[in-house]
Parts: structure tokens; C-alpha cells; sequence
């Protein structure tokens, strides 16, 4: 059990007023490595840092995600 009480962002976003601990589902980062592919990459693109910094943990689907959030964003908490 991670928390007792805690906002799970199942979307690779969190809300930004939320004051209890939370808990960041990141799936990929494909719109990272190839933003012709998505209309709104940039929009994707700042909405998955802010909520890696805002995250109390974050749960990755794999080990290269988990890797590559790493080196991005200096975090341990992946």
C-alpha cells in the first residue's frame, strides 16, 4: 500500500491544487520522441513534467519510461 488516502492520476496528469498525496500512472512518453504524431504534443509535453514534479510517486509501465523520467527530471521517486 502506497497511502492510506491519495489522488491516483490514471491520465499522466494531476490537479495542480490538490493538497493530499499523489500518485502518477505514466504509460509512455511517445509523444516526447515523435510529436508530428500527436496534435497537441506540447500540451502533452508540459502536462507530464508539471505533474512529475508534483507527484509523490509515480508508477511507470515499464523500465524504459521509468528511465527516461529519471534522466529528464533528476527524480528517485519512480
Amino acid at each position: 500500500m502506497l497511502f492510506r488516502s491519495a489522488y491516483i492520476g490514471l491520465s499522466q496528469a494531476l490537479p495542480k491544487f490538490y493538497r493530499g498525496k499523489k500518485v502518477l500512472l505514466v504509460y509512455d512518453l511517445g509523444f516526447e520522441h515523435y510529436p508530428k504524431l500527436y496534435e497537441n504534443a506540447t500540451r502533452l509535453k508540459r502536462i507530464s513534467r508539471q505533474s512529475v514534479l508534483r507527484a509523490d510517486k509515480i508508477v511507470t509501465m515499464s523500465q524504459n519510461t521509468k528511465e527516461e523520467i529519471g534522466r529528464a527530471s533528476c527524480r528517485e521517486r519512480v
